[in-house]
């Protein structure tokens, strides 16, 4: 993961068109290279406004993107919450995990309390295996966004499949 930034879907910017690729850069050579086209039937929503940190494990680099705002989700996997939006759009907190190796998608499994549909918050990598996120726009129970400073952070568990999620609201 030297000399590359890698990019996690996103907005077209028209309509409510939303995508779920990973693109990678090579900051060496500034060249663009699709590792994971668009997929609108993959069981992960297409979205943007969300997070993404990547960490390693046995030496295999992984993505983790958690939440955002996107267009109606092919698949509503049963233990996330996606809330569609007066405008079409839906926010989610979803949570999938990219192996970069193997190219491989899978959903963890989420211990203690799962933040709610959120996107448009700062997520930022303490280290390997621990993140924080702050603030946000959710939807309340009015159906309204609201702004929010909560703080969420992550642990993720040494198998892979599982990540912490401990509430601390600010």
């Amino acid at each position: 993961m030297i000399n590359c930034i890698i990019l996690e879907a996103g907005w077209c910017g028209h309509d409510n068109c939303y995508h779920n690729s990973i693109t990678q850069l090579d900051t060496v050579s500034l060249q663009w290279r699709e590792l994971e086209p668009t997929d609108a039937t993959r069981p992960v929503m297409m979205r943007a406004y969300g997070g993404m940190i990547s960490f390693e494990h046995d030496g295999v680099h992984h993505l983790l993107m958690i939440g955002g705002l996107g267009s109606k989700p092919a698949v509503q996997l049963p233990y996330y919450k996606y809330i569609e939006l007066s405008n079409g759009r839906w926010r989610t907190n979803e949570h999938s995990m990219y192996n970069l190796s193997s190219r491989k998608w899978n959903n963890p499994s989420i211990i203690g309390q799962c933040i709610p549909p959120l996107s448009h918050f700062i997520m930022e990598k303490i280290n390997n295996t621990r993140a924080v996120l702050f603030g946000g726009v959710m939807t309340d129970d009015d159906a309204k966004n609201t702004a929010t400073n909560n703080v969420y952070i992550y642990i993720r568990d040494i198998n892979q499949h599982c990540v912490l999620a401990v509430y601390k609201k600010a």
